[in-house]
């Protein structure tokens, strides 16, 4: 009997290589951190999983969501213009507590009786109205006394003289009409 040559096998050939060697003790070495990294993927491709299943779930009720708000009737300008009250909230609230504050006050003396009375019985001084009365009042006492002076302010007045005009006409007509007569 011969002996028989028995073909190497090429794994155990490759394995004797050193650099081979070399290549495997690192993947023994790094092995920890490959095991953690595929977890870690695996965590990834479960988080996308669920996702995609998140989306489909979703779709439907942002359609709803669409319909419905195709039937209010609004347009993107309404939506548009929504979110720009909603940007303008922060700066638009104080102002109106500040106005439900006057509002509330305003109200509070109008639903008070003895308030309101008091209110009505008195004269309200507004400065204007009361200059203009002052004012009223010296031009009546000026109109009492008669003199010179306010009598030609009168005659030089464009109402007078059309007046003057008028009376003068009148009289020259009745002056003709005396000395065709007689």
């Amino acid at each position: 009997m011969g002996i028989e040559m028995k073909d190497p096998n090429p794994v155990e050939t490759l394995l004797q290589e050193p650099e081979q060697q070399a290549a495997l003790a690192q993947l023994l070495r790094d092995l920890p951190v490959l095991v953690s990294r595929l977890e870690q993927l695996e965590k990834s491709v479960s988080f996308a999983e669920h996702v995609i299943q998140d989306k489909e779930s979703i779709v439907p009720l942002t359609k709803e969501v669409e319909r419905r708000i195709g039937q209010t009737g609004l347009t993107k300008v309404h939506v548009d213009a929504l979110l720009d009250i909603a940007r303008l909230l922060p700066e638009v609230a104080p102002l109106l507590k500040q106005g439900m504050t006057g509002l509330l006050f305003a109200k509070s003396v109008l639903e008070d009786e003895r308030t309101m009375q008091e209110l009505l019985m008195a004269r309200p001084k507004i400065p204007l109205l009361e200059e203009t009365r002052l004012h009223y009042e010296m031009k009546e006492t000026r109109k009492k006394r008669i003199s010179l002076r306010r009598i030609w302010r009168l005659i030089k007045h464009p109402m007078w003289k059309k007046s003057f005009i008028y009376i003068e006409s009148f009289m020259d007509v009745v002056d003709l009409n005396q000395k065709r007569k007689g």
